[in-house]
């Protein structure tokens, strides 16, 4: 009956959220009112296709939207300290927040060496999460099956272009914001637990450019979309005893990821 409860709460939960990917976590649960602390380092990067420009003529010459994501790849990097703290509402759901320091860099690279290449990098800021992590079924032969959601925002900009030519604008800013949960399979043998799935993840991010060297410029706001939503999530966790774990986590085909961390359960 407890199970059942769980599993109902966990569908209406994955029914209210606004958006369905793969979260970076994933295996086995905390259990039913443990408490855990994990820190951990995250490397990530992910390549963005434009998608709105305002003012529409601030990309007109290179043929529109259509013809930016043409000339550039755009890829997006970041790194991530996070103090992330869990917490085992039954057997088979937690539930998660966490809190990140992270430098990060935006680039707009031309395809063929067309046009000129941009660099944004970001000051250190903060990033902050929520999300849920649920195991719906485990069997006796340590096969588990389970999934995790979760949602994701941050800041960053105005340390300037890290190589910027002459008509480069001087300030940025950036919002950039996930959508994330997961579907994956696990298998657990004593004190290791290994997990590999599918991920949709939706990243977006809302840039504003500003002070640019000519005065006749105005401000540019742009919006960039993850260019590939599907991809695939992997990771293992050692339980070094009742209180200490190492975990690698790691997200693949549509970005790239590694995430590595130190859990302590109270």
């Amino acid at each position: 009956m407890k199970r059942m409860s769980c599993i109902l709460v966990v569908l209406a939960v994955l029914l209210t959220l606004p958006a369905i990917g793969v979260a970076q976590d994933g295996g086995m649960t905390n259990g039913n009112g443990v408490f855990k602390l994990e820190l951990a380092y995250d490397r990530l990067d992910f390549d963005m296709d434009l998608t709105a420009a305002n003012p529409a003529d601030s990309v007109a010459s290179i043929g529109g939207i259509a013809g930016w994501n043409n000339a550039f790849e755009v890829p997006y990097e970041r790194d991530t300290v996070m103090l992330e703290a869990s917490y085992g509402i039954c057997d088979f759901m937690d539930i998660q927040v966490g809190l990140g320091y992270l430098q990060d860099k935006l680039m707009a690279d031309s395809r063929t060496n067309t046009y000129t290449d941009h660099t944004n990098k970001g000051d250190s800021n903060y990033l902050w999460k929520i999300g849920m992590l649920f195991n719906f079924i485990r069997f006796d032969s340590g096969l588990y099956l389970g999934g995790a959601a979760s949602y994701s925002r941050w800041d960053s900009g105005d340390e300037s272009y890290v190589s910027n030519p002459p008509t480069d604008p001087r300030s940025f800013e950036t919002e950039c914001e996930t959508y994330a949960a997961s579907l994956y399979a696990g298998m657990n043998w004593k004190q290791l637990s290994v997990w590999a799935g599918a991920e949709y993840t939706q990243a977006e991010i809302d840039q504003t450019l500003s002070n640019y060297p000519n005065p006749t410029v105005t401000t540019r706001y742009y919006t960039y979309e993850i260019d590939d939503n599907m991809g695939a999530v992997a990771g293992l966790t050692y339980r070094i005893n009742d209180h200490f774990d190492v975990t690698a986590r790691g997200r693949f085909i549509n970005q790239t990821s590694f995430n590595v961390g130190v859990g302590y359960r109270f």
